[in-house]
């Protein structure tokens, strides 16, 4: 025997071992196809969190970045993704409230969006938007945009749109600014947000709107977009319809 058969001999025993552990993968695979069970692509991800001296914060993970989401309907897995295969990262589940309903030109209604992102924080979230519009064109665009200043301190605002987009006008939460075109107005001083803390999932944004005479005997869809601090955008989606009036006065008949 020669001085070199003892390891010829254990790279038989490893070349064994890995084919029994091979043939044994394969076995569960094929059980598992048979079952109805799928093994799909994961990745094994750390050191996720949030560090800050008070003007620099770092967010950081080990690998790739664990972004995405997989759906049947019924269940939904936030993965992370491998080249080439990167789905979409939706921004999030928004509820309105009201979703249907009818007002009178001039009067302030305030409608109630709580959004939710799907993964992470709804700090990470950019703006939130509430849009109404009929078949001749957008009447109004209301936004709302998270914001912080250098010492990490709230600095979010609101932002009223012309029917094209273009913002013209911006103002703080419970401000006495109004914000207003021709056809809608975007009352600041009833306007307001809240959340359960920076870290949590949802935010509920309220905006308080009127239209004017223009506007005025119309039906509108309702419109919710929604992007996050990643790029990330969705919409437009429906929110739900509503009836803008004209404010009639009846006045009651005198017999003499």
């Amino acid at each position: 025997m020669s001085e070199h058969s003892p390891r010829k001999s254990n790279r038989r025993t490893w070349g064994v071992a890995l084919l029994v552990v091979a043939v044994a993968a394969l076995g569960s695979r094929a059980v598992l196809a048979q079952s109805g069970a799928l093994l799909a692509w994961f990745s094994v991800n750390g050191g996720g969190g949030v560090s800050s001296n008070g003007s620099v914060i770092l967010k950081g993970t080990i690998g790739q970045a664990g972004a995405g989401v997989s759906s049947n309907g019924t269940h939904s897995l936030a993965s992370g993704f491998m080249a080439g295969l990167a789905p979409s990262v939706p921004v999030g589940i928004g509820q309105l409230s009201p979703q249907s309903g009818s007002v009178a030109a001039n009067v302030q209604t305030s409608f109630v969006l709580t959004w939710t992102h799907p993964i992470l924080r709804w700090r990470d979230l950019n703006e939130l938007e509430l849009r109404f519009r009929d078949s001749n064109g957008v009447v109004l665009w209301a936004r709302f945009t998270e914001s912080r200043d250098a010492q990490d301190q709230d600095n979010s605002f609101f932002s009223l749109l012309d029917v094209n987009g273009a913002v013209i006008g911006t103002g703080e939460p419970l401000s006495d600014t109004l914000l207003e075109t021709n056809l809608g107005a975007l009352h600041l001083a009833q306007s307001q947000f809240a959340a359960a803390g920076p870290d949590a999932p949802s935010v509920t944004v309220t905006f308080t709107i009127s239209f004017k005479g223009p506007a005025a005997d119309r039906n509108y869809a309702i419109e919710l977009l929604a992007s996050d601090d990643f790029g990330n955008q969705q919409g437009p989606e429906p929110g739900g319809t509503f009836e803008v009036t004209l404010l009639r006065l009846y006045l009651p008949l005198i017999q003499r």
